[in-house]
């Protein structure tokens, strides 16, 4: 395995996937002594959970709440001295990220992790089992905390999971609106990872499988197998693109939204979607933009849009954060803040 940085993409797979309706059977197989469990609150009493968490005998259990780097510090000093063989964690992309770091920094006994990078990979064992499928957090080495109210990202090759579980039982809950919001992060990491500077020939067809996925899903048909299976195997495959080619000025603009708004950060690229690939659309002369407006409009989840005077509440500090953003070195146009402005005015 590489450790050192690489003048080229590179890309790391996890060891294991499994994905089926009660895929979460397959923890009482993984031989765990002591495993930590990390979870989002919103997951504690679904079924799925209690049953998953019967088989980790002697674990210990912790709700993350924010994914920052003040419940990085608190969880590392609670079980520190612990020893935990596995790390297993139940949530969406916060959680997901949240897992990677507290594994590594478990296994090198400091929450300098940034330090542990190219020292090979942790023998603490990490699990995922995504409970929404937008994020692609599973797929990649990339992981994200919140540091000073800001996302922070990290790439570390040793983040990648030994076994995730896609079950499709834990999708039960979402609602047509979610689903959206999982959908724009899916399609917009697909496209934005497709038209990436760092993109090659491996990233666009991973997202050429997305968009033919997306091109026959139904939002209005979302939850049935066949849906569920399109949104986790989507999900999974823009989530190894983004992790090696990264994303653009979509991505820069949701993560700002997010700071301001509080907003989830499905909701908060969705609500720049469209209009950043007018924008590209408008200054590119390649076919596959108009493509990728065709299947957004095909999507029909330009519905969950938020208002413009909403988003634009608070312009001036949006696009200030936006243009700090470490994405924009990715987006297939070099940008700066009167481009982003452009944007804007899309919306």
């Amino acid at each position: 395995m590489l450790y050192e940085k690489s003048l080229y993409p590179v890309v790391t797979y996890p060891s294991q996937s499994v994905m089926a309706n009660g895929a979460v059977g397959v923890l009482k197989n993984v031989a765990l002594q002591k495993a930590l469990v990390l979870h989002t609150p919103s997951i504690k009493a679904h079924e799925s959970f209690e049953k998953g968490t019967s088989y980790l005998l002697n674990a210990c259990v912790e709700s993350v709440a924010s994914g920052t780097q003040a419940e990085l510090n608190t969880v590392f000093d609670t079980h520190l001295a612990c020893d935990h063989d596995g790390v297993v964690a139940f949530g969406g992309g916060r959680v997901l990220d949240f897992s990677k770091i507290v594994r590594q920094s478990l296994y090198y006994r400091s929450t300098n992790y940034i330090e542990s990078v190219g020292k090979g990979k942790p023998n603490i064992r990490l699990i995922m089992l995504p409970t929404y499928p937008g994020s692609g957090s599973e797929a990649n080495g990339t992981a994200s905390i919140l540091m000073d109210g800001r996302k922070t990202f990290f790439v570390n090759p040793t983040f990648m999971p030994d076994l995730i579980v896609h079950d499709l039982k834990f999708l039960d809950t979402l609602d047509e609106r979610l689903v959206a919001h999982a959908v724009a992060d899916i399609f917009t990491h697909a496209v934005e990872s497709y038209m990436s500077k760092r993109s090659n020939a491996l990233v666009k067809a991973w997202c050429s499988s997305v968009f033919s996925m997306l091109n026959e899903f139904d939002l209005e048909q979302w939850n049935s197998k066949e849906g569920k299976e399109k949104l986790f195997v989507s999900g999974y495959l823009a989530g190894m693109a983004v992790g090696v080619a990264f994303a653009g000025a979509c991505h820069a603009l949701a993560h700002a939204y997010e700071m301001i708004s509080g907003k989830s950060h499905g909701q908060s690229v969705l609500n720049f979607c469209k209009a950043n690939i007018l924008y590209h659309k408008n200054k590119s002369n390649d076919p596959a933009w108009n493509t990728f407006l065709e299947l957004y409009e095909k999507l029909g989840i330009g519905m969950f849009r938020e208002e413009t005077d909403v988003i634009l509440a608070q312009k001036e500090k949006l696009l200030s954060l936006a243009i700090e953003d470490g994405v924009l070195r990715t987006d297939s146009l070099r940008l700066k803040q009167e481009n982003l402005e452009v944007i804007l005015s899309l919306l």
